[in-house]
């Protein structure tokens, strides 16, 4: 991380942090065995995201006491534990970024050039990816705002198409599953939010930073994530549990006179959303790099991490098999959710207390 790193608005976080998300979004595939489907699925996105946010209260507060972020908070308690922090949100997002690379390129080569080389995509995408992050936050955050504006497009474009082809038949009671399976879907839905973990790392590095950044990413993102699965439910019915990207075969069906279909429109967007999400961890990981090996230039940070990543992606990209099982263990994704962010964040606000609260102890610097 620079020594003065620049600030950015929380509304660009906002939408940075947004439009990664929108990347898994864009390419949901329907799993009945992990995710909520069907009108369960509207109850359990607006919960979740609850969830998420109660989740996050403990940083929220850490932030606010402390007016540092949590690397530095946990570097105060002493090296060793700044350290194991450090690592292990450096880990985290070193996996959300090989996941990223290969998602980019199964898609690409399956879905819009089908029977193409994967690995071109990879390289080419881990390249610009690993390059953009070597800018700076400030730098690829600009580009979140006016791919923002093309998502508000492309939304408001969806609703005027496909509104005269939403069936209601579809909308069934959210608790005709049971109780159980909504509960299975809050929880797995709040456990995929990984850019709560981006979001501790940046968002000291927002002006303005604190709860209503927080609230703000989490409102959007249920807001537009309720409104792509309730158009994907009542337009495509039990149908989208048939097709491997149903997103993407909603935007095929949508057509507009003077635009025709808005596949491509959907392409675009999520090329767009994969580059700022792969360069988001990106960054992330090489800020983790550099509090481990603090003499460490930030573009070498950048372009190691970038390479871990890709070759990461590259030995788990044939088929996405890996990823795919790793997807159906619901708490091997939950785990590190789990303890980046509501265990770390927990334990270092008490050991932080603790220590204000204990006479004779100071920081630790």
């Amino acid at each position: 991380m620079e020594n003065k790193p620049r600030m950015i608005s929380g509304t660009q976080l906002v939408f940075l942090l947004l439009i990664s998300r929108l990347f898994t979004l864009f390419t949901f595939v329907p799993r009945a065995r992990t995710a909520a489907s069907g009108s369960t699925a509207l109850l359990c996105i607006p919960l979740a995201g609850a969830a998420v946010g109660i989740l996050l209260i403990p940083f929220l507060l850490l932030l606010r006491r402390s007016q540092t972020d949590l690397l530095s908070c946990a570097f105060q308690l002493g090296s060793g534990y700044g350290l194991v922090v450090s690592l292990l949100f450096g880990v985290f997002c070193i996996y959300m970024a090989a996941f990223t690379t290969s998602h980019f390129s199964f898609f690409m080569a399956s879905a819009v050039y089908p029977n193409s080389t994967p690995w071109a995509f990879l390289l080419l995408l881990t390249l610009a990816a690993g390059y953009a992050a070597s800018l700076g936050l400030e730098a690829f955050s600009r580009m979140s705002v006016w791919v923002f504006s093309l998502l508000l497009l492309l939304l408001i474009l969806f609703v005027c198409a496909l509104l005269p082809e939403v069936n209601p038949v579809y909308l069934t009671s959210p608790l005709l599953d049971g109780l159980p399976a909504v509960g299975k879907g809050i929880f797995y839905t709040a456990v995929n939010h990984a850019e709560a973990a981006a979001l501790i790392l940046l968002l000291p590095r927002a002006r303005r930073a604190g709860g209503r950044v927080a609230a703000g990413w989490l409102v959007l993102t249920i807001l537009v994530y309720e409104l792509l699965s309730f158009l994907t439910l009542t337009v495509l019915g039990d149908y989208a549990k048939t097709r491997l990207f149903p997103l993407h075969t909603l935007s095929s069906l949508a057509q507009l006179s003077g635009f025709g279909r808005l596949d491509l429109l959907h392409i675009a967007l999520w090329i767009f959303a994969a580059f700022l999400r792969l360069t988001v961890y990106l960054y992330c990981a090489a800020v983790c790099l550099r509090r481990i090996f603090p003499s460490a230039a930030f573009g070498r940070s950048c372009a190691c991490c970038a390479a871990v990543s890709g070759i990461w992606s590259l030995a788990t990209a044939q088929g996405m098999q890996f990823w795919n099982r790793i997807s159906e263990q619901v708490w091997v994704v939950a785990a590190p959710f789990l303890l980046l962010v509501a265990a770390v964040p927990l334990v270092t606000l008490l050991l932080t207390s603790l220590g204000r609260n204990s006479a004779g102890k100071g920081r630790i610097k």
